[in-house]
């Protein structure tokens, strides 16, 4: 179990920030290119990935807490 969890879980982090990132990009490209069915589908998926690993960064930190 603690291997499955560092493979899966270690740097979560990392990964919310660059999704935060990758968000933001995708979101100022909006702004300035014509918005195409597929951009809008990119950025939906991005703040969909955002949150499920915005969320499982949240309760490890509760997680932690309780420790």
């Amino acid at each position: 179990m603690q291997q499955l969890n560092k493979a899966e879980f270690m740097g979560v982090d990392g990964r919310v920030q660059q999704l935060r990132r990758e968000l933001i990009e995708k979101q100022s490209n909006m702004r300035i290119v014509p918005i195409s069915q597929s951009m809008m589908d990119e950025e939906k998926l991005l703040r969909k990935e955002l949150e499920k690993w915005s969320l499982i960064d949240e309760k490890i930190y509760k997680q932690k807490s309780r420790i």
